[in-house]
């Protein structure tokens, strides 16, 4: 591809341009050595000779390490000796092993044979203290941690060969001590079913078990369901009970019998009462006049008219008659003109007037008080030696001209 070589121009006036620079090459333009040590004259010459000096340059041979006095060794020698170490020492500068640690520093510790967690052994070794409700052993290097002395939860224990409530309170085969929520059961002498208590101190006296219930469902037989206002009914809970609505309450008593039609659920008109199947009133009825438009003059006046189509038009107060005059129901051909052209009726295709500017693509345009592009011009316009190589009249006032030389 072939270089133009040009001068820049710029346009000041209608016929007058500016040269900005005649010196467009490197080697044509001069430069100044005076403090830079160089020995070139001109742009070109002083970029090679700073090539020529960067391709000489020396290169950087090593890198190494210094420990803030002299230099140790190279990177990868330091590299080496980091990776044969396994924790930093201050005192060697190194890479610390685990005898390095000071003696009060925890230390893992694996148990042998019949080796132990004890302090007087090893000061630095771990030492269990049993808390609340714990227990702790220890058999040749084995401990065994045990839960003792809970109590609250509800546990059925087992069968008490004994009256719970009598003087001795509860026997039960291998269980001794007795905590709040253990369960037990007993049977008495001729009876077929337990009775199950649970125990509410901790202790094992009379006082201390409460009767939850026997085969007779004891507990249901102190509780019971009682008919409140309007019913009828109940009883303890010893067998299924029956609640039911009492005389006062007429029909509600089976609203989904068969009724009257057109009745409704309601109380005496006008009054409070039981209430019964009956006809509406209009007493029984809301004002719906702040919801729907109450019958008035207009409306009448309205529904009086006589006619089958029209518009409804209002005369007078009170007065409507329908107007059957004939209106305009179809489109009619509408025509533009001036700046834009056009005629149609359901839709009108517009053509803009020309403003004399030639279609194209411009840097700069002149426009009119209406917003329209009237003239058009270029910022940048190169020349040619073989051809126009003058600024033409479209070149914009401060635009640029390419002179090819």
């Amino acid at each position: 591809m072939a270089t133009r070589k040009v001068r820049i121009q710029e346009k000041t006036g209608a016929s007058s341009t500016d040269l900005l620079h005649p010196e467009t090459e490197a080697g044509i333009v001069t430069y100044s050595n005076t403090s830079s040590g160089l020995t070139a004259t001109d742009v070109q010459s002083a970029i090679d000779e700073l090539n020529t000096a960067v391709s000489n340059a020396g290169k950087v041979d090593d890198v190494k390490i210094s420990n803030g006095t002299t230099s140790t060794s190279v990177v990868s020698n330091k590299v080496a000796e980091i990776v044969t170490n396994s924790t930093y020492n201050a005192s060697t500068n190194k890479i610390a092993t685990m005898s390095d640690l000071p003696t009060d520093t925890w230390r893992p510790v694996k148990l042998e044979g019949t080796q132990k967690l004890s302090s007087a052994t090893n000061t630095n070794a771990l030492d269990f203290v049993a808390g609340s409700n714990i227990s702790i052993t220890e058999s040749n290097g084995a401990f065994t941690f045990a839960v003792t002395g809970l109590s609250g939860a509800m546990k059925f224990v087992g069968v008490s060969t004994t009256d719970p409530k009598g003087s001795s309170g509860a026997t039960v085969s291998g269980h001794s001590s007795w905590h709040i929520g253990e369960v037990v059961i007993y049977q008495r002498t001729g009876e077929t079913g337990y009775e199950e208590y649970v125990n509410i101190d901790g202790s094992n006296t009379s006082s201390s078990w409460e009767l939850l219930g026997d085969s007779d469902d004891y507990a249901l037989k102190t509780i019971s369901i009682s008919a409140g206002t309007g019913l009828s009914g109940g009883g303890d809970l010893t067998q299924n009970r029956t609640l039911s609505l009492g005389d006062t309450y007429g029909d509600t008593k089976n609203p989904y019998g068969s009724k009257t039609q057109h009745y409704v659920l309601a109380a005496p008109s006008g009054e409070n009462g039981v209430p019964s199947f009956r006809a509406l009133v209009a007493g029984d009825l809301p004002d719906l006049s702040g919801t729907y438009q109450p019958l008035d003059a207009d409306l009448t006046a309205i529904a009086g008219l006589s006619g089958t189509s029209g518009l409804l038009k209002k005369t007078a107060a009170n007065t409507w008659s329908l107007d059957t005059s004939t209106y305009l129901t179809v489109n009619q051909t509408i025509t533009l003109s001036g700046d834009a052209t056009g005629s149609g009726t359901t839709s009108i295709a517009l053509t803009l007037a020309n403003t004399g500017i030639t279609a194209g693509t411009y840097s700069a345009v002149t426009v009119d008080a209406k917003g329209r592009a009237t003239a058009g011009y270029q910022s940048l316009e190169y020349g040619s030696k073989s051809g126009t190589n003058t600024p033409s009249n479209n070149l914009v006032t401060g635009g640029l001209f390419f002179e090819e030389i």
